[in-house]
């Protein structure tokens, strides 16, 4: 079975061996010594052969290196189903761009705080650098493709909204579990109640299974079969789990300014045998209940309606959609 893990370039100097590391640093002198824009080596393409020499490098040589720091990167930050310093999880998905979309994401959260306090003294950016404050958050992300045994994800998590009530009132949710209640409701941007459920299924014999994706619509995933496979590290075996030696280039970037209500406009060309472009936008970050359509309220059963609305748990969505 072919699934995809979706790795932002930078990551990968802590995969590769000596040797590449050394041509690593190579690559960043002569790229800063050349008149070049941007502090990036990998994003200029004179230096091309050197960043596929650090892709071939990571499946060639270190393979068991690309499994055990992702694991532990993973369990040091957390995920959206493994608390942060506790176990790892080993992330994937059985489609690339659905990976690539999971990196985008969390790049995107990470940065848009630095470019709003950047964007909100812009002229003293300006007058002190010499340079405009940058509109525009470009990363490459590199999608590898793995080969795990069938064995691995046969348990389906959230995939219907059934079996998603089931596994709430499990772990204590069932107050919540009313008429309203939808899948949505662990796929906010707050990730409690889905480390809560991780958790638990961390516990199973086998802990490995599949989901859906936070950041794409479900029916779209339903349509199309593309779901999240995850793989705790107490579920990893090596023997079981390979690097295929194929990859993927996501040339992407996002525009940081909301030029209206609908969202950041997104561009990614995907680079392999030959080369496409996408667009997508990406949702605003929600704010003070707006936009509205992207909250979710769950109110709780109890008797008094106060308490229902004081008690209540608002779930904030986020997610990427086509133009």
């Amino acid at each position: 079975m072919k699934v995809y893990r979706a790795i932002e370039f930078s990551k990968l100097i802590w995969m590769i061996s000596d040797d590449a590391a050394l041509q690593w640093n190579i690559a960043h002198r002569n790229h800063e010594s050349s008149i070049s824009t941007g502090s990036n080596w990998w994003m200029n393409p004179t230096f091309r052969p050197f960043k596929h020499e650090m892709i071939s490098d990571v499946v060639h040589f270190g393979q068991d290196k690309f499994f055990d720091k992702s694991l532990e990167f993973n369990a040091m930050q957390g995920g959206r189903f493994n608390p942060s310093r506790s176990f790892g999880v080993l992330y994937t998905s059985s489609d690339p761009l659905m990976a690539t979309l999971e990196v985008l994401y969390h790049q995107f959260i990470s940065a848009f705080p630095l470019y709003k306090r950047m964007n909100s003294n812009s002229n003293q950016f300006t007058s002190s650098f010499n340079i405009k404050v940058p509109q525009y958050l470009k990363i490459l992300i590199v999608v590898f493709e793995i080969d795990i045994a069938n064995e691995f994800c046969a348990r389906e998590v959230c995939c219907d909204l059934e079996t998603l009530k089931e596994d709430c009132k499990r772990l204590g949710f069932e107050r919540y579990v009313g008429d309203s209640f939808s899948r949505d409701f662990i796929f906010g941007n707050d990730y409690e109640i889905s480390r809560i459920l991780g958790s638990y299924l961390h516990t199973h014999t086998d802990p490995s299974y599949k989901v859906p994706s936070a950041r794409v619509d479900f029916d779209v995933q339903d349509h199309l079969d593309i779901r999240n496979y995850l793989i705790p590290e107490r579920r990893y075996d090596l023997t079981k789990i390979d690097l295929t030696g194929r990859y993927l280039e996501y040339d992407a970037s996002i525009n940081l300014d909301l030029e209206d209500e609908t969202g950041h406009e997104v561009e990614i060309e995907v680079i392999g045998k030959t080369s496409k472009n996408l667009k997508f936008q990406l949702q605003p970050i929600p704010h003070k209940n707006k936009p509205r359509n992207q909250y979710i309220r769950y109110e709780p059963n109890l008797n008094d309606g106060n308490d229902k609305r004081r008690f209540h748990r608002l779930v904030e969505i986020q997610r990427f959609f086509s133009n």
